[in-house]
């Protein structure tokens, strides 16, 4: 919340979310995501016309047409595939892959675009079949803003 100090900004988001479990709070701001954690319910208004009311987690699933992982993995032998991304295409529910990164040490960072209803851990079964050791992954979720920009393109003049 622009123009507080952190201590006022964590009394205001206090008051907030106290006051979001027995009224409705209209809040106009242009950084939807510094109320993400605070709010139950969010509706996105444009031009006096509610285009969209719901849950946050609800809005993000009707809008997910894929869902994005990031993948850290390294190869357990010296024969593995070093196309990993070859590999990662050819996997039922992933739609594309990049590396965002490898290490001298092997460790590789993937970015994957994955079908909405792709099984993750299928996914990460696939790394270990063909020779790499899961270290870590995160299913990526849109942001607040992310939703109100995607929601608020078609309406824009």
């Amino acid at each position: 919340f622009g123009g507080l100090d952190k201590s006022a900004t964590e009394d205001f988001r206090s008051l907030l979310k106290m006051l979001g479990g027995v009224k409705c709070v209209i809040l106009a701001t242009s950084n939807a995501d510094s109320i993400e954690d605070i709010c139950k319910n969010v509706a996105i208004v444009v031009d006096g016309k509610i285009l969209i009311n719901d849950t946050v987690e609800s809005i993000n699933e009707k809008l997910n047409t894929s869902r994005s992982m990031l993948v850290r993995v390294i190869s357990k032998t010296d024969n593995a595939n070093d196309d990993v991304t070859e590999i990662v295409n050819s996997i039922d529910g992933v739609i594309s892959s990049s590396v965002r990164s490898k290490s001298e040490q092997g460790e590789i960072v993937l970015n994957l675009e994955c079908k909405p209803d792709s099984d993750a851990e299928l996914i990460l079964d696939a790394f270990r079949e063909n020779g790499y050791l899961v270290l870590s992954h995160e299913i990526i979720k849109l942001t607040l803003d992310d939703i109100c920009s995607t929601i608020t393109k078609g309406e824009e003049k």
